[in-house]
């Protein structure tokens, strides 16, 4: 709910009138160096980072990956003021709830981020693989460089989202073929299922 919104962004400090972009931040395995160039994924961190610093009107919060060397992301950021980090241990899902938009590069949050009907955003620079499933759905804006990610940052500052409802058929169906029902109900459906099983031997 809004409220709940308002509450949790209050609890970080963060204003009322500000755009909360939350991004997912990730590491590459070096088993896969191979398959990715690790460059890259720096490439579009940094992106990331200058696109938010150069957008008035936004706010990102960063939240690592439990296994992501914490200081050489934030030896990325250089000066910048308008990026928090969040606890590698919060649960993303909360954060998720206070946002507007949410970048990630492929992460497993994504579907997370969409179901919940957040703004998506998954750069993808050069031959960045890991976001395909996101690419071919056309479920997220999908930004090929740092000035693209700039233009999509001002976007959501502007308050227009113009860019997102272009694409927002495609996302529709792919949640729609994704998830069973968005109504918030699927833990009380577990239960009920599990009780009637149980219910059948007593």
């Amino acid at each position: 709910s809004y409220n709940e919104k308002i509450t949790l962004r209050n609890m970080k400090g963060i204003k009322t009138d500000l755009k909360v972009i939350l991004l997912a931040s990730t590491y590459q395995q070096k088993e896969y160096n191979s398959f990715s160039n690790p460059k890259i994924l720096k490439s579009m961190k940094n992106a990331v980072f200058e696109a938010a610093n150069k957008v008035k009107g936004v706010i990102l919060i960063v939240k690592p990956h439990p296994l992501e060397n914490l200081k050489e992301t934030k030896k990325l950021i250089y000066s910048y003021k308008n990026i928090i980090f969040a606890d590698k241990d919060e649960d993303i899902r909360d954060l998720i709830k206070m946002s507007d938009a949410f970048v990630s590069f492929g992460t497993t949050a994504t579907f997370d981020a969409l179901i919940s009907n957040l703004h998506t955003i998954c750069p993808v620079f050069d031959d960045w693989a890991w976001s395909e499933v996101f690419v071919n759905s056309n479920a997220a804006v999908i930004p090929r460089n740092k000035e693209e990610l700039v233009l999509v940052f001002q976007n959501i500052s502007d308050n227009s989202f113009d860019i997102f409802e272009k694409i927002k058929v495609s996302k529709n169906n792919f949640i729609y073929n994704l998830a069973y029902l968005c109504d918030g109900n699927s833990t009380m459906r577990v239960a009920n299922l599990a009780l009637s099983m149980t219910n059948r031997f007593f």
